[in-house]
């Protein structure tokens, strides 16, 4: 796919893409592999996307929460605090 963007993009747009793409992908991976604890910075955000783990259909995103605001499937962590 970057080979066929790299036809018709300057390759300072391509890189920009490039490196926000490996910057998403090192962020799932870590979500969904690492050992988090509570106060890390991707903590908040491990915690959010395992909503959508557990069967719900809420939460889809991994970082950032502005697709799930559009489409009506964000849940904040606040509701999950108070259902337990």
């Amino acid at each position: 796919m970057f080979g066929a963007l790299f036809l018709v993009l300057p390759a300072g747009v391509l890189a920009g893409l490039a490196l926000g793409y490996l910057a998403y992908i090192a962020a799932h991976h870590a979500v969904h592999h690492w050992r988090i604890a509570p106060g890390h910075l991707l903590y908040g955000l491990k915690i959010r996307h395992a909503m959508h783990h557990r069967g719900d259909e809420v939460n889809f995103g991994v970082i950032t929460t502005a697709w799930d605001r559009v489409f009506g499937t964000y849940r904040p962590l606040a509701a999950v605090r108070t259902a337990q």
